[in-house]
């Protein structure tokens, strides 16, 4: 599998400052396809709390263990790395033809959620 690559150079880590970026794949048979990945993926966990009689709440009953959870939000690192595209077409001609002979380039880094889609439309208006 090709890594990624920014600005002629392998990508292998995921800056804290950027959100995700916008990508090119670029097919066998030439065709582009552009699109976006997020760095960061937010996920709720719940939190186990210890109640006030030193019991853990799996031991508790179902109305007294409702009370006692709660969830918290994290953020995790995406599957950017071997991430190919979301594209049923790609996925298809990877099963097919395996993932050798496809170029991944990362265009831009992009620093919000907000502004990754208006990146991804502003390089494929330009592509």
């Amino acid at each position: 599998m090709s890594p990624w690559l920014y600005q002629g150079r392998p990508f292998t880590e995921a800056p804290a400052d950027f959100f995700g970026f916008v990508y090119r794949i670029t097919l066998p048979d030439g065709r582009k396809y552009i699109g976006k990945k997020g760095f960061w993926s937010k996920q709720k966990t719940k939190v186990v709390k210890v109640s006030a009689k030193g019991q853990k709440v799996k031991d508790l009953s179902p109305e007294e263990k409702a009370a006692r959870l709660k969830t918290r939000r994290v953020t995790k690192e995406s599957d950017w790395s071997d991430y190919f595209s979301s594209s049923a077409e790609i996925e298809a001609l990877i099963k097919a033809q395996g993932k050798e002979g496809f170029v991944r380039e990362i265009l831009q880094l992009v620093p919000t959620r907000g502004l990754l889609a208006y990146y991804e439309l502003v390089w494929q208006l330009k592509e």
